[in-house]
């Protein structure tokens, strides 16, 4: 049979119409149920104000979620709205930041998309305390460029697979501020000094890196000779054997003269050379 409670046609086991008041006496108003103690649904005892063994449908929650800890989220995610400066922490129980995210494993955050491309961002830390941001997409395959710091605090992008090493490294930016292209300072200035009379000079600077200018120069301890026929005064650079070369020399009545040349090669990274 079924029970009623301030109604004579229940139609369930137990209708009541009215308030319930639980564990008190007071006047909970029509159709309000108070309890003053625990609850728990679907299990025999409860040690928390409510505790659901099984599944919470819900479209809100009120309040600052200061108190919450061990959420476990399901398959569809979980959105969390938070107010009155309070925190979230994810892998911690005491966040220091307005989101906190603390793991085990190298990844510690990643963002994807499948849509149009599989765009992948990532927060990861390598083998040897490094930590940078990895891009990749679906066009790139396995490789993906990365940016980030390394066991020396070196600021470094590169483009490869897995972590930055020193083989896929593309720029190294240094504590004090230099920079370096693919592990190589990327300008140099050099001196030659005494090279002599009549140079060709093999500087051992590789063609296929540099490109090379000369930027300043002179010779001393020669006499120009005014009446002779061919090129006054010649002073350029040249490849031979992939090699950058000196090539120095000036018309003179002797042969003592001797040179001193200042040479700025720039990586081909960042120049670009036309007529050799």
């Amino acid at each position: 049979g079924k029970v009623g409670i301030g109604t004579t046609s229940p139609g369930a086991k137990l209708a009541i119409n009215g308030g319930v008041h639980v564990g008190g006496d007071s006047d909970p108003g029509d159709n309000n149920l108070v309890v003053d103690g625990k609850v728990g649904i679907g299990r025999t005892s409860s040690r928390e104000k409510l505790a659901v063994n099984g599944n919470v449908k819900a479209n809100k929650f009120i309040g600052d979620g200061s108190q919450l800890t061990n959420l476990s989220v399901g398959v569809n995610g979980l959105n969390l709205a938070t107010t009155r400066g309070s925190k979230v922490g994810i892998g911690t129980t005491s966040p220091g930041a307005k989101l906190a995210v603390h793991g085990t494993s190298r990844t510690v955050a990643e963002f994807k998309t499948s849509s149009g491309g599989d765009a992948e961002v990532r927060i990861t830390s390598g083998d040897s305390a490094e930590a940078f941001v990895s891009f990749n997409n679906s066009t790139t395959g396995s490789n993906q460029w990365m940016a980030g710091m390394d066991d020396d605090e070196q600021f470094k992008i590169a483009y490869g697979l897995a972590e930055i090493t020193s083989s896929n490294n593309k720029l190294t930016i240094q504590p004090n501020g230099s920079i370096q292209i693919a592990n190589h300072t990327p300008i140099i200035f050099q001196r030659y000094s005494k090279l002599g009379d009549n140079i060709k000079y093999n500087t051992h600077y590789n063609s296929n890196d540099y490109n090379a200018a000369i930027v300043g120069f002179r010779a001393i301890d020669g006499d120009i000779q005014e009446n002779d026929d061919g090129d006054i005064i010649k002073i350029y650079m040249y490849i031979a054997n992939n090699m950058w070369h000196i090539r120095a020399d000036f018309r003179t009545h002797k042969d003592s003269e001797t040179w001193y040349i200042d040479v700025m090669f720039v990586r081909k990274e960042l120049s670009r050379r036309t007529g050799y």
